[in-house]
């Protein structure tokens, strides 16, 4: 009995996982309510560019951080 409930615990929870990705994977192919394609697209990254805008991201606060390494050096 013991070994029975803890198999329908595991089933339970890993219905309950699935169910939550399944979610967030349907939330991201959804486009958001209200906006704009022609006027967002210049300035959000899409999921296709979106590694390389992290990228750049990084770039610029590792460019920024040895700035101010090097400025409080001198």
């Amino acid at each position: 009995m013991r070994a029975a409930f803890g198999f329908l615990v595991i089933v339970l929870v890993m219905a309950i996982g699935l169910w939550l990705a399944k979610q967030q994977s349907q939330s991201l192919t959804r486009p958001l309510p209200g906006a704009t394609p022609a006027g967002s697209a210049a300035s959000a990254p899409t999921p296709q560019n979106l590694p390389k805008a992290v990228g750049t991201q990084v770039q610029g606060a590792m460019d920024e951080a040895a700035r101010r390494a090097s400025a409080a050096q001198e």
